[in-house]
């Protein structure tokens, strides 16, 4: 059976947290929060048991649990009241008041009785017919039992992750006598209702990710200098700030105008982050450069001006790609943006 695994392409991209979860049970799982997501951190099973999660043994079970921060934007609370005749007569009720798995994307309603289709959350799901196999991922069972906005003997299975391997198709047509199995445990049933509920809408999820992109372009650094010179450097491309600092200096320090003037400065103050300077450093700007003949500060700006560019068009191609994707998953398997933070890429059928 295939996993939900976000790490499966080694690709990172987005805002990615840890969702906790209290329970395993596909009617019971509860979320409770987030937290940081450290890969290599072998303390990260029990960050994830403190901050009220079930036990698990290894970090590598974390990966089927991870989602993008715009996930949190579909929060909800779900209370219900379960009523059962007892043997001896009389009758009892339990509350439920769970807070599902927020990344859950549609609910597809089944025939069935309370029990006839079982599972375990995060159990890979088909649903096969109309000419495709979707792939998804178990965030719930509901049963009518107990709840008004069902069907009597129908039951609702919440799903994360649905998309069909190699393909950005829609999650369409489904209609009533597709077929749906717990790929876990080989239980199957049919879906009672063309009528799927979307918890996500794909439009709607689509800006809240390219809202991250500056964000994970905040950040990025450049080593410039020669042996004698050799400076790490700390830069935000998107910084308006730093872009009219370099397009206003950089041509006072090249122009043919300045090279012979006896006032000519020989450094120049940059006011941005430098490796051993909180709050910039003096550039030599009439040598230092890699390339002989170049200075230290004219290397800083080409460089600087590089990461610019092609920070904008990485910015212009995820967006491109963000706006085409017709899926939730399409829009979480891009990778194409930020290096240092994930977003969940599936494993496909």
């Amino acid at each position: 059976m295939a996993t939900y695994n976000p790490t499966s392409s080694g690709v990172v991209t987005g805002r990615t947290k840890l969702f906790v979860f209290a329970a395993t049970g596909a009617t019971n799982c509860n979320f409770v929060t987030t937290i940081p997501w450290a890969p290599n951190s072998e303390s990260l099973t029990g960050s994830f048991l403190s901050s009220g999660g079930f036990v698990v043994g290894t970090t590598a079970e974390l990966i089927q649990y991870l989602g993008n921060n715009a996930h949190l934007s579909y929060i909800r609370r779900e209370k219900t009241t379960r009523s059962e005749l007892l043997a001896g007569g009389g009758i009892t009720s339990t509350n439920e008041d769970i807070i599902p798995d927020p990344r859950i994307e549609v609910g597809v309603v089944c025939n069935g009785t309370a029990g006839s289709f079982t599972g375990e959350f995060m159990d890979e799901i088909h649903l096969t017919g109309a000419g495709a196999t979707f792939q998804g991922f178990l965030g719930r069972i509901v049963y009518s039992a107990g709840n008004t906005l069902l069907p009597e003997n129908t039951f609702r299975v919440d799903l994360v992750g649905v998309g069909v391997s190699g393909s950005n198709t829609p999650f369409t047509n489904i209609s009533t006598g597709v077929t749906i199995e717990n790929k876990n445990n080989g239980i199957t049933a049919t879906v009672a209702s063309s009528s799927v509920r979307t918890f996500i809408n794909t439009g709607d999820f689509a800006s809240k990710v390219k809202s991250q992109i500056d964000y994970s372009y905040g950040m990025t650094g450049i080593t410039i200098g020669d042996t004698t010179h050799l400076r790490h450097v700390i830069l935000s491309p998107l910084d308006r700030d730093f872009r009219d600092f370099l397009q206003t200096t950089l041509p006072m320090v090249t122009s043919n105008a300045v090279t012979g003037d006896s006032n000519r400065k020989s450094t120049i103050y940059v006011p941005y982050g430098f490796s051993g300077a909180s709050l910039g450093f003096s550039l030599n700007a009439i040598t230092g450069g890699t390339v002989s003949g170049t200075s230290l500060f004219e290397e800083f700006a080409v460089r600087s001006l590089n990461k610019i560019v092609e920070g904008d068009l990485e910015r212009k191609n995820s967006i491109f790609s963000i706006d085409n994707a017709q899926t939730i998953r399409g829009i979480l398997t891009l990778g194409s943006f930020d290096s240092l933070q994930s977003d969940p890429v599936l494993d496909v059928i």
